[in-house]
């Protein structure tokens, strides 16, 4: 019996244990051999692992290319599922495949630096049909209100949130008939007011990139996806819960699909992403792709399809696209906490 393939997840987001949970509860018997490694040593998922290590803090980036290729020779690491500098991994691919290593990275250093900047992202896919929301990109004073000026004589809201964050850190949707105090007692986490924002930008001469945008009041959609060089094998959809509700529903959206088709073959994505989307009225525009597995990954996987094991076996070889099953939707889905021992 062959051994079971060795794969690597370094430091990664805070849902990295849930997925090796079920790799490890899902994948074929002796199939695969999970390590983990995180530079804190309470981090539940490495005690979700086979094997844990603890991850040196602060080294540059040479040091941590060094010691990824340390973690793989030690292992015999097959496939490395890289969550912490993954440009610095992407730009050192021949080193790691010249160690018998395969990378599950969404793209190359090149268009990886290109999605972490939103607004870099709307024009590099303009030319294709994906609806954008109107946007203008702004670093000072001066040119917030222009575009707010601008955008509100033709939308009903406007937000704004920076060209580069995660986890949608910055957005903020300005309320004019809402107060600092009013919005404080609501409990509002996004609102903020139109001389609140004012007040925030005024404070340095020039800020970094941040865009400001038409709001779009519609249903939001999370798309786990899975592809292999520019072609897209098989996406999850899961639409997110209104204000009222807690759980989100996996659905079938072939409109959303066919975009994502056509942002990964223009993009030549594959491996794991996200794609975000929003509606504006009955039509989908999109928001942001990230180039790595969503902190909803492990929501996805309840529609039958582990998108992180069919993405090892493609690298491993050891399935191709036909084999990945489609998707079963109509389920609502959602993440409790739990409580371990560490």
């Amino acid at each position: 019996m062959a051994e079971p393939a060795t794969v690597w997840f370094n430091k990664n987001l805070s849902s990295t244990g849930q997925v090796i949970e079920i790799l490890r509860r899902e994948q074929r018997p002796e199939e695969l051999r999970i390590v983990c490694s995180h530079t804190h040593p309470d981090c539940p998922a490495l005690r979700m692992a086979n094997v844990s290590e603890l991850e040196p803090k602060e080294l540059s980036e040479k040091d941590y290319i060094a010691y990824c290729l340390t973690i793989i020779r030690r292992h015999n690491v097959r496939v490395f599922v890289p969550g912490k500098m993954v440009e610095a991994v992407a730009r050192e691919r021949e080193r790691f495949e010249s160690e018998g290593v395969r990378l599950l990275i969404a793209a190359d250093a090149a268009t990886l630096g290109l999605l972490k900047d939103k607004a870099r992202t709307y024009e590099a896919i303009s030319e294709i049909s994906v609806r954008l929301p109107e946007y203008i990109r702004i670093n000072s004073l001066a040119e917030f209100d222009a575009a707010y000026a601008e955008l509100r004589m033709r939308h009903k809201s406007v937000c704004f949130k920076p060209t580069e964050s995660m986890f949608g850190l910055g957005f903020r949707l300005v309320k004019e008939d809402c107060g600092s105090l009013q919005r404080l007692f609501s409990g509002d986490p996004i609102g903020i007011s139109l001389e609140e924002a004012r007040r925030c930008f005024a404070e340095v001469t020039r800020f970094r990139d941040v865009l400001v945008m038409q709001y779009l009041p519609g249903a939001e959609r999370s798309v786990d996806c899975l592809a292999q060089t520019g072609k897209l094998i098989r996406c999850v959809v899961r639409r997110k819960p209104d204000v009222s509700e807690g759980a989100q529903l996996l659905e079938s959206h072939p409109q959303i699909e066919q975009a994502v088709s056509r942002l990964t073959s223009h993009l030549g994505l594959t491996g794991l992403y996200n794609v975000q989307f929003k509606d504006n009225g009955s039509e989908p525009y999109l928001l942001e792709i990230n180039p790595r597995m969503s902190g909803g990954m492990p929501m996805a996987c309840l529609s039958g399809v582990v998108l992180p094991l069919w993405g090892i076996r493609l690298l491993l070889g050891t399935a191709v696209p036909e084999d990945v099953p489609k998707p079963v939707y109509g389920s609502r889905v959602k993440e409790i906490g739990r409580a371990i021992c560490l």
